[in-house]
């Protein structure tokens, strides 16, 4: 990872420079500039899953570490007008969770306050432009709203007041002349079910959307064994915070949601095979990578031992679990867990391998490779082992999207999703795999890759996710009267 700075004077294309490069560092956001332009605020994690928040100097690379621990996440950071100090949001309390509180910080490191803490979830929004109050989004009030503390010499001073209601969490920073510029999310792109005809391909009814709350943020759609639920996984802003596990009801469109707090994040889900519980894989609150084990009725979150990579899956007795594991580079290996006895075993490994994808009677993966730059080939792989096999080779300018691959459930075909050119969007291919003719699934929309998509147990029904992906950039201007009236006491609220 590299932090690069490039001028904007000039025409063309601008030429970077090299500010920090370290190879103990695997992953590095810069999160605001000094006022002077002299430091660039970073928030970067170190190989041994370390956080630190620092400054890097924009003339010689140097780095000054402000904070360092297993749990540090600073999402959002603001340097205050005259330099002296930042005003970041982290976690509440010593682990890795979507509740944040606000802090200010010398940048000498000298002294470190607490500005906004307690239940609710606080986020850092920036500074009024003269540096006597921190803004900061908050949802103490029911709905998030804009907040301000009075702050003097790098500590709160008074209780904070309300701004405005009903505000993003994304800020983009607050101007000299005092306009707070933040984004919002503003499309629909969510969880769509369609009824189609697997065996010709054809559309039989439109699209509608399934889940009905937080529309835009509900992703990862997986059927119950019985098809009488699905579970996905919902998202409370654009940041990814607020993680949901949600499970709908079919026939009465009750929603369960259950947001584990034994977990700093997760994703997935799938289904148990005997419907009880929700796989799911991420970090526990440690920074401990296992696949976990969700019950769908009590939300109780248990980890299953096995050290599981991306997406696994269950075995169709439920005894074994199948995932992908990182060796170097770009190659990966497939895992068999036994559950009972913790042992593991390596079934093929392949540079450029995506996650694997069982069949419902467990014999074999379906896996997508992408074999070269100008293409990609869905895989079959015999769980027993041996030789695996191409069923689909898709070249360039197209390309098999190989985050997700499902299964109908005769376990008679794979679908693929097959991306435009250069894009995120695309359509389902049916594959059968007795070498049959590939067919074009109608859904009568585009589907967004990334976001998983799940056939019904009935073999008629397609969860997928599709929409407008919008977002926008909006500004909150002449809140600095109000702010001023009400911290005078010449407005009450």
């Amino acid at each position: 990872i590299e932090l690069r700075v490039a001028s904007l004077a000039g025409a063309g294309v601008p030429e970077s420079r090299l500010v920090y490069d370290n190879h103990d560092v695997g992953s590095m956001y810069p999160l605001d500039w000094s006022p002077d332009g002299a430091w660039i605020a970073v928030q970067l994690t170190r190989a041994d899953n370390t956080g630190q928040m620092g400054l890097v100097s924009v003339r010689d690379g140097s780095l000054r570490v402000l904070k360092s621990s297993a749990w540090l996440g600073a999402r959002q950071l603001f340097f205050s007008p005259d330099g002296k100090h930042v005003g970041f949001d982290l976690p509440a309390g010593d682990t890795r969770n979507d509740q944040r509180d606000v802090f200010l910080l010398a940048v000498d490191g000298s002294r470190e306050a607490a500005a906004a803490v307690g239940p609710s979830d606080e986020t850092m929004m920036g500074w009024s432009p003269d540096g006597t109050h921190l803004l900061f989004a908050s949802d103490r009030s029911g709905t998030v709203a804009l907040w301000a503390v009075p702050v003097t010499s790098g500590r709160p001073q008074g209780s904070p007041v309300l701004i405005k209601p009903d505000i993003a969490r994304r800020s983009l920073g607050v101007t000299t002349s005092g306009s707070l510029y933040f984004g919002v999310h503003a499309g629909d792109r969510d969880i769509r079910v369609a009824s189609v005809n697997l065996e010709t391909g054809a559309l039989v009814s439109p699209p509608g959307t399934f889940v009905q709350r937080f529309v835009g943020f509900n992703d990862s759609p997986s059927w119950s064994p019985d098809g009488n639920q699905l579970a996905y996984l919902s998202r409370r802003d654009p940041l990814g915070r607020g993680r949901v596990l949600g499970i709908q009801s079919v026939d009465t469109g009750q929603v369960r949601e259950w947001q584990p707090k034994s977990l700093n994040i997760f994703q997935g889900p799938s289904w148990a095979p005997d419907g009880r519980s929700v796989l799911v894989w991420g970090l526990d609150l440690k920074g401990r990578r296992d696949a976990f084990r969700i019950d769908a009725h009590t939300g109780d979150t248990t980890p299953t031992g096995a050290t599981a990579g991306t997406v696994p899956q269950w075995s169709p007795d439920g005894k074994k679990l199948y995932s992908s594991k990182h060796i170097e580079g770009n190659l990966k290996f497939f895992a068999e867990w036994d559950l009972a006895s913790g042992t593991e075993r390596e079934v093929i490994r392949r540079e450029n391998m995506g996650p694997p994808f069982l069949s419902p009677d467990g014999r074999t993966i379906a896996a997508i490779v992408d074999e070269s730059q100008t293409s990609s080939v869905l895989f079959l792989i015999p769980v027993a082992g041996g030789a695996p096999r191409a069923l689909l080779r898709v070249s360039r300018p197209e390309a098999l999207d190989r985050r997700h691959v499902a299964w109908t459930p005769d376990g008679g075909a794979a679908l693929v999703h097959v991306l435009d050119k250069g894009g995120e969007q695309g359509a389902l291919v049916l594959v059968p795999v007795d070498g049959g003719q590939s067919r074009k699934i109608d859904l009568g929309t585009r589907v967004w890759g990334g976001f998983g998509f799940d056939v019904h147990p009935d073999g008629r029904q397609i969860a997928f996710v599709a929409g407008e992906n919008k977002a926008e950039v909006w500004v909150l201007d002449n809140f600095l009267p109000a702010l001023n009236a009400k911290t005078s006491g010449g407005n009450r609220q």
